[in-house]
């Protein structure tokens, strides 16, 4: 049995970066999911608190993951033309976050594992 089986994600910025990669691992694992973009700035954590109030009567947790600088095309492709942002990339204490890492740890907060875990930030 996949660790995801029988449970539904919803992924938001799914096309591109960490939410493909967290989309694909998600699906090896056995989730239905549906991908949607939007502005990462609406994001709040007044809303992530509000929504984790919300819908932990219904056993729905919500959390949020802010990685540092992830090895995303749009990162890599920044880092070629904005000195700045590749300093800041380079700067990073174990280099570059992987999409796949981010993955992996998104991964972990859906599962069992963690099934009374809502309402947090995980960097």
């Amino acid at each position: 049995m996949a660790r995801l089986d029988g449970k539904v994600a919803l992924i938001a910025g799914g096309s591109a970066g960490n939410g493909r990669a967290t989309a694909l691992a998600f699906a090896r694992e056995g989730a239905r999911i549906a991908i949607l973009d939007r502005d990462a700035a609406q994001g709040t954590e007044t809303k992530r608190l509000a929504m984790a109030v919300e819908y932990a009567k219904d056993r729905v947790r919500v959390n949020a993951l802010a990685p540092g600088a992830t090895g995303t095309d749009r990162v890599l492709a920044m880092m070629k033309v904005d000195g700045a942002t590749g300093v800041a990339a380079k700067n990073q204490l174990l280099g570059l976050i992987a999409p796949e890492d981010v993955a992996s740890t998104v991964l972990f907060l859906a599962s069992d594992e963690t099934r009374s875990t809502t309402g947090h930030i995980f960097p």
